[in-house]
């Protein structure tokens, strides 16, 4: 069983796993990515502050639980376990952390190199961000990514600020 810190980042991978697995028609619990993202976080929250009103093991596992088999592939990609692939084969999706300095009062950053690549996951200032959704507009601290252009959007209501580093992981 992975440590709850691992279980946390497998977690929020899995987000992103599920969506692109519901984009690709093969999930069909559409409300799975919300689940996951509420229960991590709230993980994260006992997590670091070291909440006693729960049984912090049972809860890491109930929350690696729901991240069912794609808990496996999230532990494959940020390299805790899961698959090990030989990227020499051509066959392997390998993952690519992007990062660069945004704009001031900007709400988007683009990535030149991302584009036609799947987002697992994002920060800004080194804070993780909201739900990641592909069409409409973001709210909260939620984010829009654009595949065809690279293109990371925040709500209009938190843009960048002076010397903000957002740090992408792509595939």
């Amino acid at each position: 069983m992975p440590s709850t810190a691992d279980v946390i980042e497998i977690a929020k991978v899995s987000v992103s796993l599920v969506i692109k697995a519901i984009e690709n028609q093969q999930e069909n619990d559409l409300s799975l990515p919300k689940k996951l993202s509420t229960e991590s976080y709230l993980l994260e929250w006992a997590y670091s502050n070291n909440y006693t009103g729960i049984d912090i093991d049972g809860f890491t596992n109930y929350v690696y639980g729901m991240c069912g088999g794609y808990a496996y592939q999230a532990e494959g990609l940020i390299g805790t376990g899961g698959i090990v692939v030989n990227p020499a084969s051509g066959g392997a999706r390998v993952p690519i952390p992007l990062g660069q300095y945004a704009g001031t009062g900007n709400t988007s950053i683009t990535f030149s190199q991302a584009i036609n690549k799947s987002l697992l996951s994002a920060t800004r200032g080194a804070q993780g961000i909201g739900e990641i959704i592909f069409v409409g507009t973001p709210t909260g601290n939620d984010v829009r990514w654009d595949s065809t252009t690279g293109t990371l959007t925040v709500a209009s209501a938190v843009p960048f600020s002076t010397g903000e580093f957002v740090r992408i992981l792509v595939y």
